[in-house]
């Protein structure tokens, strides 16, 4: 995800199949602990939201916050 993309659900992120998850740009999460950080777990989903505004916001549906690990990310 680079630049402005509103909201993107995606529905099979499985980092266990080695999917990663890229995020660059100005003003959007540059290490795992900030992206971990503008996120919450919403039912069985993750919601990512840095500056909680509505834009730029994804939503990892089926995911455990928690079960993430820096592996499954890149920044930049």
């Amino acid at each position: 995800f680079d630049g402005q993309w509103d909201a993107d659900t995606i529905t099979d992120f499985d980092q266990d199949q080695e999917d990663v998850l890229s995020l660059s740009g100005e003003g959007e999460a540059a290490s795992f602990a900030e992206f971990r950080g503008a996120s919450d777990q919403v039912g069985d989903d993750v919601f990512y939201d840095l500056d909680d505004d509505g834009v730029n916001v994804i939503t990892l549906k089926g995911t455990v916050l928690a079960d993430l690990t820096a592996a499954a990310f890149e920044f930049g």
